[in-house]
């Protein structure tokens, strides 16, 4: 009430000025030019109060709009947690950034293009649910179950997917950095054309994944189980594979300039076109023909 009060001072004592401004300014020719520029002024300063003054108002209705928004979020989110069950609900476009869902079941959820920063899914059951391009800065899904989840084009950065159950899971297109999905179960999931900078897939089950056109620059891979991968036209650049399984893979056309294979399991593998570099560590010693030494990356 006070703050309605000590804007209509304002606005009577801006519009007094404006009138006077125009008083002085009208009477100017007539009785000289000093009331032309005190008319002048009076006006420019009039003008400039009442631009204030309606700059001020926009604020404060903007502000109590957002409060009001906050407010419903509020709500609608601790009636969510509230339901009994959340099999097959419907949260398409929802800010559930901070949400804590550990624990819950979720199965069948949609979560399509919701906003699901520091959302916490710890030991969730999130099978068959969908998260098409959802954002997932910090969410943490440690030990969920999301198996069959489709995942398809999901951005982010430091989401924690560590000892998931994900496998026939559909990543295509994702656009993360710094993602861990350490000792990760992703059997025969599709990856894609992912781009997964810095990622942790230290442990993970990456058996028979599609990660065609994937790209993993300074990814750790370390003893993680790649038999039977297809890594075609893979950017494998300066990985950590250490002591990685990769037989059987199919790693043509990859991009292996700067990546650490030793003590690495190559047996079957297809390496027809790949590139790599004199910074390229094999196993065992072993040299690849020099042809793909030819085809290394600058």
């Amino acid at each position: 009430m006070i703050r309605l009060r000590s804007t209509l001072v304002a606005v009577s004592a801006t519009v007094a000025a404006l009138i006077g401004g125009l008083v002085m300014w009208s009477i100017g020719p007539t009785d000289g030019n000093k009331y032309t520029d005190m008319g002048n002024s009076l006006v420019v300063s009039a003008g400039v109060g009442l631009v204030l003054i309606a700059t001020e108002r926009a604020f404060e209705s903007r502000a109590r709009r957002a409060e009001q928004t906050r407010g419903e979020r509020e709500r609608f989110i601790a009636s969510l947690l509230a339901t009994e069950s959340l099999t097959g609900v419907d949260l398409r476009k929802r800010d559930l950034s901070g949400t804590f869902f550990t624990g819950r079941a979720l199965p069948d959820a949609k979560l399509t293009e919701c906003d699901l920063s520091q959302t916490d899914f710890r030991a969730c059951a999130l099978t068959s649910a969908t998260l098409d391009h959802a954002r997932l800065d910090s969410a943490n899904f440690h030990n969920a179950d999301l198996r069959g989840v489709q995942a398809i084009g999901v951005t982010g950065h430091g989401a924690h997917f560590d000892g998931v159950s994900g496998h026939e899971s559909v990543w295509s297109g994702a656009r993360m950095t710094g993602a861990s999905f350490s000792r990760a179960n992703l059997f025969r999931a599709s990856l894609r054309a992912v781009s997964i900078a810095d990622g942790d897939f230290k442990g993970a089950n990456l058996k028979e994944a599609d990660a065609v056109g994937a790209t993993f620059p300074n990814s750790d891979f370390r003893t993680a189980i790649m038999s039977g991968a297809d890594l075609r036209n893979a950017d494998l650049r300066r990985c950590d594979l250490r002591g990685a399984d990769l037989t059987d893979a199919r790693l043509d056309g990859s991009d292996l300039s700067g990546a650490d294979l030793t003590d690495s399991r190559l047996g079957g593998a297809s390496l027809t076109d790949a590139r790599w570099d004199h910074n390229t560590i094999w196993p065992n010693g072993l040299i690849p023909s020099p042809r793909g030494e030819e085809r290394r990356s600058s």
